[in-house]
């Protein structure tokens, strides 16, 4: 059965292949604005002064922008968590942030709407749901201490439509998947109208 949390190991010897373009290259704002819950819990455990990497924010995460020690913390709600090459991602962040500083993610859970979304696309990158692993994250950013954490909240949209514009578009659901994709929404949708559930996520703490 097919699942994001799939590994694949390229060959040793194979040459490096091309930079994989970033899923969300431009920012999906309405699906952030969805997600906006998760942004506030990272700003109140890491601090409104914490340097965002959010989706929308920042898509450069091979080679961040920033002196090396600037951040005292970092935020990232699912924009670490989609970085095309997970392992220079995290010596990138690693060389951003101030010794004992605080990396606060948020990462989708096996069966988030996000997670589901990403299987009916199609996608085939690194796997966003391997950041909410402990042990993975350890690998990739060596020497910090990591823990997760499981965290649930409300997810809401206007309706079917407008969850299907902000997720499902954005990723690159196609066209012929729509009625499956709505289909699986409808399950969770009070009635004709503003559509609301549960979605779970994975938070991330490494310092």
């Amino acid at each position: 059965r097919r699942s994001l949390l799939t590994l694949r190991l390229p060959g040793r010897d194979a040459p490096p292949g091309p930079a994989r373009p970033f899923p969300l290259p431009e920012g999906a704002p309405a699906l952030m604005a969805a997600l906006q819950p998760l942004g506030a819990l990272l700003r109140e455990i890491a601090g409104d002064g914490a340097l965002d990497l959010s989706v929308g924010a920042h898509t450069g995460l091979d080679a961040l922008p920033y002196g090396d020690e600037r951040a005292e913390a970092i935020v990232s709600v699912l924009g670490v968590a989609l970085a095309p090459r997970p392992k220079r991602a995290g010596r990138e962040l690693l060389r951003v942030l101030r010794p004992g500083g605080l990396l606060a993610l948020a990462a989708p859970a096996p069966r988030s709407l996000v997670a589901r979304t990403l299987l009916m696309a199609g996608y085939d990158g690194p796997s966003p749901l391997l950041w909410g692993d402990e042990e993975t994250t350890r690998a990739r950013l060596p020497g910090a201490e990591v823990e997760t954490r499981s965290h649930a909240f409300g997810l809401g949209f206007e309706s079917l439509d407008a969850a299907w514009e902000a997720v499902a578009v954005p990723f690159g659901v196609p066209a012929s998947a729509r009625g499956r994709y709505v289909e699986m929404l409808a399950t969770h949708s009070p009635g004709p109208g503003a559509l609301s559930m549960q979605d779970n996520w994975q938070i991330v703490l490494a310092r």
